[in-house]
């Protein structure tokens, strides 16, 4: 009886907290493509955790394709060990570069118009069981920079 009464009350504060949310206007999610370019262990590791803070994220959705993306996130690792056999796959050097799709309108003799913009870069170094700082690190990274970004975009009045 008292699992009962619990599962009851847990759905009253469920549904309590969807109807008041339902007020809430929800803003449109930017779509962000993490390319990888790695032959290491832990580069893999980071950028599936990446595309999981994205999923998580109020503000990004990973997207499988670049050409529905509005950002970038390139990520390319290398294994500074990898010539040590014994020691592969502890760590890697992993380059984040951040690119925001150009939406100026195509002028055909202009490559301002086409050409991604550049948000940023940043090297890590990651161990292999730091994959979810890592990437905790990268979108918070993408934020800073898209917010920098942003502030330099004209506003409607």
């Amino acid at each position: 009886m008292l699992a009962i009464r619990m599962v009851l009350a847990i759905l009253v504060c469920v549904v309590a907290g969807d109807s008041s949310g339902l007020a809430q206007t929800q803003q449109p999610k930017w779509k962000v493509f993490v390319w990888v370019a790695a032959d290491d262990y832990v580069t893999p590791l980071v950028a599936y955790a990446v595309k999981e803070e994205l999923r998580r994220s109020q503000r990004y959705e990973s997207t499988p394709s670049d050409k529905d993306a509005l950002v970038t996130v390139a990520l390319n690792g290398q294994d500074p060990n990898a010539a040590i056999g014994e020691l592969k796959g502890l760590q890697s050097a992993i380059a984040v570069g951040l690119t925001i799709r150009n939406l100026l309108p195509r002028q055909p003799n202009n490559p301002q118009t086409f050409y991604p913009i550049y948000l940023g870069s940043k090297l890590q170094i990651v161990g292999r069981d730091q994959a979810d700082n890592a990437a905790k690190s990268i979108v918070a990274y993408l934020d800073a920079k898209v917010d920098a970004y942003a502030a330099f975009l004209p506003t409607k009045k």
